[in-house]
C-alpha cells in the first residue's frame, strides 16, 4: 500500500483504518527487527566511529564490540557511514516505535471521541464538543499520516 493514498482523503473524520493497521504493521517490524539487533550486537551503540585497520567501526557502547565495520575508501576520512549506523541502534528504534504508537492511541482516542458526539445536533454543548473533538481528530490525523510517511511505497520487507 502507498502511503501517499492516506493523503487523498479530504475528510480527516473518514480517515480510512488501513492507515492504523499499515502503520501498526510497521512498526511490529521495526520492534522486531530491533530486538533481534539487539540480542546480537546490544542495545545500545557508540554514536561515534572508530576508525581501525582501514576501516571505520561503529561499536557497542561501553564495550570493543564492533556493531559494522565500514571500508574506508581510498582518500576518505569520512566516518559517516559508520557514525550513522551507530547512531540508529536498536533503543533509538525502539524509542521511536514507543512514539508512534503513541501517536496511533493519540488518534484512535480522537476519533473514538469525535464519533462519540455523533452529528453534532442537539445542544449548543453537544454541538461544541463535536466541533473540540473534530480539531482534536484533525491535528492527530495529520500526526498519524506524517508517522506513515518514511514507510512507504519501496520499503524491502524481510518476507522470510
Amino acid at each position: 500500500m502507498q502511503v501517499a493514498a492516506f493523503w487523498d482523503n479530504e475528510r480527516v473524520g473518514q480517515l480510512s483504518d488501513d492507515i492504523v493497521k499499515f502503520l501498526s504493521a510497521r512498526l511490529d517490524e521495526v520492534e522486531r527487527i530491533a530486538h533481534v539487533a539487539a540480542d546480537a550486537r546490544g542495545a545500545e551503540w557508540s554514536g561515534s566511529a572508530v576508525r581501525g585497520g582501514g576501516s571505520y567501526r561503529a561499536r557497542v557502547a561501553g564495550s570493543a564490540h564492533v556493531v559494522a565495520d565500514i571500508p574506508a575508501h581510498a582518500g576518505s576520512d569520512d566516518p559517516a557511514v559508520a557514525t550513522f549506523i551507530a547512531w540508529h541502534d536498536p533503543a533509538r528504534a525502539l524509542a521511536e516505535v514507543e512514539a508512534k504508537r503513541k501517536i496511533v492511541r493519540e488518534y484512535e482516542d480522537a476519533r473514538a471521541e469525535w464519533e462519540k458526539w455523533g452529528n453534532g445536533e442537539g445542544t449548543p454543548t453537544a454541538r461544541q464538543r463535536r466541533a473540540e473533538a473534530l480539531g482534536r481528530l484533525n491535528a492527530w490525523s495529520a500526526a498519524l499520516r506524517l508517522a506513515a510517511l518514511p514507510y512507504g511505497a519501496g520499503m524491502k520487507r524481510d518476507e522470510s
